[in-house]
């Protein structure tokens, strides 16, 4: 890690998706995974949670074709997704929003505020 102490990855999936998506429990997930809900959070200095379109009532349909769950099922992945990353000390949450831009505004400020505090905190 000291190697990229100073860079800033940005990741689409974490480590815990999975966990969203197990057919067992926790502990069976942790246990086949070798590791730990901890442990796993550990990995990430800050999450950013995009709350899915569907929760606002706008439709989860798009060009990906590989995204194949109804709205009903991506609330419900979201909601599971949401309690296992919320665990997390540094959770940030982007909440759904009729406007697609003010997202990703949204998005962009809360990016620059765990810049901002990382700097501080490394100064």
């Amino acid at each position: 890690m000291s190697d990229f102490k100073h860079s800033i990855i940005l990741c689409d999936r974490g480590s815990l998706d999975g966990l969203a998506y197990w057919p067992g429990n926790d502990d069976e997930f942790f246990q086949a995974m070798d590791t730990t809900l901890a442990d796993e959070l550990a990995r990430y200095d800050a999450v950013i949670f995009f709350e899915s379109a569907a929760k606002s009532g706008e439709s989860i349909k798009s060009n990906n074709h590989i995204r194949n769950e109804s709205e009903k099922v991506a609330i419900i992945l979201d909601d599971k997704l949401q309690t296992i990353w919320s665990q997390h000390p540094n959770f940030n949450l982007i909440q759904s929003a009729e406007s697609f831009i003010n997202k990703v505004m949204f998005s962009i400020t809360t990016i620059e505020k765990i810049i901002e505090q990382y700097q501080k905190d490394s100064g």
